[in-house]
């Protein structure tokens, strides 16, 4: 117990370091449905929101934690890419390296959350809460979504697997999926809480548009730049680099479309001090996913495939019953 107050003391000397400590009143939220304050004073809590809308202290401390961690697995990967350490991996390495950057977005907010006197129950945590929403939009979007990219962007995983997949995408990649959304959520945040302050409370309808475009071109953004950053990766090829850039970046970004705002209302929810059940979570969750696959749908009706050197060849062989004999060709 003494060992347990020592680390809790430093831990306190380390939150007023950092100014998680500090405390800022609430103020309207561009993404209250009703256009009043998302938050009372009543209801203020520790911890930084945008322009004063304060969030609840663990939320603040559980993005931190995000993008510190996002800093630690960015250098890890690239130093992998350079030292091209995966030229001697197996399916199990994969699958390794995958858990070892997707476990800490579990595990260190919630130590660190240990720590904390509570009297909530651990599912209280915005991590957990956070974790399991983006859980949920990463198994479906790989599971399901994949099969998209395979069949109209040509896209193929060339990796060993040793059998470790599930519907022809690697567990690896699952596993690391989840920290890259982690990060680019996080970031969707970030810039929300920058740009509130721009906007009186309450804010009209077209300061709301403008941010929902801010948060469009954003996933643009984020999907063009990993479009070009994985092209150094030689196990996740595409046959046309040029298209894939950049009509394939607005394909990806049909998901961020749906999933950056429906994250940052979940993120103004908590902040607010909504304690949405895990249920409620889920459902969210599954819904945005859900409205994600119907944009995929209707980009394959309507456009179809990104280049003509996308085709059947060009897809992977376990992609072909996806394409169903020219189901999914436009």
């Amino acid at each position: 117990q003494d060992f347990r107050r020592q680390l809790h003391h430093l831990f306190e000397n380390f939150r007023h370091c950092t100014g998680l400590h500090q405390s800022t009143q609430a103020r309207g939220s561009l993404w209250a449905l009703d256009g009043t304050t998302e938050m009372t004073a009543a209801k203020t809590r520790t911890g930084v929101g945008s322009a004063g809308a304060s969030t609840p202290g663990d939320q603040q401390r559980t993005d931190t934690i995000f993008v510190g961690w996002s800093v630690v697995w960015i250098g890890s990967v690239v130093a992998v890419v350079i030292a091209q350490s995966w030229r001697l991996w197996d399916g199990f390495d994969y699958l390794i390296f995958g858990a070892v950057l997707a476990l800490p977005c579990f595990g260190l907010p919630l130590v660190v959350d240990w720590w904390e006197p509570r009297t909530d129950h651990i599912s209280s945590c915005w991590s957990v809460r956070a974790n399991l929403w983006i859980a949920i939009v990463v198994i479906i979007a790989s599971h399901f979504g994949t099969q998209y990219f395979f069949a109209l962007l040509g896209v193929r995983y060339t990796m060993p697997t040793g059998g470790w997949e599930v519907n022809n995408v690697p567990l690896s990649m699952h596993l690391m999926a989840h920290p890259y959304f982690i990060t680019y959520h996080t970031l969707a945040v970030r810039i929300v809480q920058w740009l509130d302050p721009l906007y009186p409370a309450p804010p009209s309808a077209s300061a709301r548009v403008y941010h929902l475009g801010v948060l469009w071109l954003f996933g643009y953004v984020t999907a063009y730049i990993e479009a070009w950053s994985i092209a150094a990766f030689p196990h996740y090829s595409y046959p046309d680099k040029e298209a894939m850039l950049s009509i394939g970046s607005a394909f990806y970004s049909l998901l961020f479309v749906v999933t950056y705002p429906m994250y940052v209302e979940l993120h103004r929810a908590h902040a607010a001090g909504e304690k949405w059940t895990l249920w409620r979570i889920c459902c969210h969750a599954l819904g945005a996913s859900m409205l994600v696959l119907v944009l995929y749908e209707s980009w394959r009706l309507t456009i179809g495939r990104i280049s003509s050197l996308v085709n059947d060849t060009a897809c992977p062989p376990y992609a072909h019953h996806i394409l169903g004999h020219g189901v999914l060709a436009p």
